[in-house]
């Protein structure tokens, strides 16, 4: 099978290392570029990140999407939010595929999105175009894009985590999750208050009430119960650098047992290669996601209400592996090809 092409805008990132480390191991693709901002333009990318240096010697472009364009077959777009929706158009006009990682076109409503992201959305005619990607979820959709939306993090736990409940019609239509993560999901850029003397042993609750990732989930949990959906989010952010785990407390319309959740979660799952149903009084940790494409799911329940643990790796299926699995489903490769 002939190699595609990709670019990988955004490069110094951490979701940007991840991608050229699956893509280094991947048997269909080649990089034929890496672009980054003006700061890292010149400079290898194995200058950033020690733990490439031997294994790609590529040096950063400026970010200049005509000229990317023309040496690619996918653009996987690390780039912060509001700068996709002003590549993406030039790619697909050039017949390159675009897996966008940040939040320009997950939510369909645009003043939802200016709301949470302070800023308007430049492209709402691509909306329509660009399909979410959970692929244990839709992916027939994801097979058939040519603008992929792939999830937040925080989403990504969450929507797995209760989508069986939701799917079966079994909840009430609201939620409360608590989300703790690690200091890489705030990317790679210097705060005081990511420090390591400042978050070792602690864990420390922020943006409450207003995360931008809730529209997101309860856009996405509303389709998936047929109704409108609230949820309850509370994120955290935990004294390490990656994984997620999410505890979610929802209430069920009947009284279900334990061990007839656990036959509902892996029926829904079963044939998913990167979800993990755990067995009963069995739950997800960290240690066991961290460097993985898994999500790793755990049941409890007493009566009506109902606790799930989800756990992900945040850099992984919640960024950068998420993006490899749908691009391996977007070309008709194997779905698991370059992931871990």
């Amino acid at each position: 099978m002939k190699k595609i092409r990709a670019c990988i805008v955004g490069a110094t990132g951490y979701g940007g290392r991840e991608t050229i480390k699956m893509f280094l191991r991947h048997p269909h693709v080649e990089i034929a570029s890496v672009a980054a901002d003006d700061s890292f333009i010149g400079t290898k990318i194995s200058d950033s990140f020690q733990d490439l240096r031997g294994l790609v010697d590529l040096t950063c472009q400026k970010a200049d999407t005509a000229t990317l364009a023309q040496s690619c077959d996918v653009a996987m777009l690390g780039t912060p939010h509001g700068i996709a929706m002003k590549m993406a158009p030039v790619f697909l006009k050039a017949g390159v595929k675009v897996i966008d990682f940040s939040a320009d076109f997950r939510i369909q409503n645009t003043k939802v999105f200016e709301a949470f992201y302070g800023m308007p959305q430049s492209a709402p005619d691509l909306l329509a175009k660009a399909v979410y990607g959970l692929p244990e979820l839709n992916a027939d959709e994801v097979k058939k894009a040519d603008l992929l939306s792939n999830p937040g993090c925080f989403p990504t736990s969450v929507i797995l985590g209760l989508a069986p409940l939701l799917k079966k019609g079994l909840t009430e239509p609201h939620a409360f999750s608590v989300s703790i993560t690690g200091t890489s999901g705030a990317g790679r850029k210097a705060a005081l208050s990511m420090l390591h003397a400042e978050l070792e042993g602690t864990i420390r609750p922020y943006r409450i009430g207003k995360h931008q990732h809730t529209p997101e989930m309860e856009q996405e949990l509303s389709a998936l119960a047929g109704e409108k959906f609230t949820l309850n989010f509370v994120p955290e952010l935990g004294g390490f650098s990656r994984g997620i785990i999410s505890t979610l407390n929802i209430r069920l319309k009947a009284k279900k047992s334990v061990d007839e959740l656990i036959d509902l979660y892996k029926q829904f799952y079963a044939g998913k290669r990167f979800i993990r149903v755990y067995d009963k009084g069995q739950y997800p940790e960290l240690r066991n996601v961290i460097h993985t494409n898994f999500c790793d799911i755990g049941v409890y329940c007493e009566g009506t209400d109902c606790l799930i643990f989800s756990a992900i790796d945040n850099l992984l299926k919640g960024q950068a592996g998420q993006a490899v699995q749908n691009m391996n489903l977007m070309f008709g490769f194997d779905e698991a090809a370059g992931l871990p």
